[in-house]
């Protein structure tokens, strides 16, 4: 089978899951997503919508690479990890999409 990240958004939505989620997370993607064409061709930023869609507050996660060229996994899901725990506390507003890139730590 093959699919793009929405559609296994959409697929979880209507068939495998028995509630909806608090949240769905989506990312971390390798490159960020910043301008209207990065997002309108995202796949990463289109599984968020889509769960947005359903009602369940999403947001999309990407990285900006280093100097080097590098992805910084690590730090960035530390960072993914704080900003989870505050939506989890604090929903987004309804028909909000949270799309965020993370920076290089310098």
């Amino acid at each position: 089978m093959e699919g793009t990240p929405a559609d296994g958004v959409y697929l979880a939505m209507r068939q495998l899951l028995p509630r909806p989620p608090d949240l769905i997370v989506s990312g971390m993607n390798p490159g960020p997503n910043l301008g209207q064409q990065d997002v309108a061709y995202s796949g990463t930023v289109a599984a968020a919508l889509q769960g947005t869609f359903f009602g369940v507050p999403s947001a999309a996660f990407s990285m900006i690479a280093d100097t080097d060229g590098d992805f910084l996994y690590r730090e960035s899901a530390a960072i993914v990890r704080r900003i989870v725990e505050r939506l989890l506390r604090r929903r987004l507003p309804a028909g909000v999409t949270l799309n965020v890139n993370i920076p290089p730590p310098r």
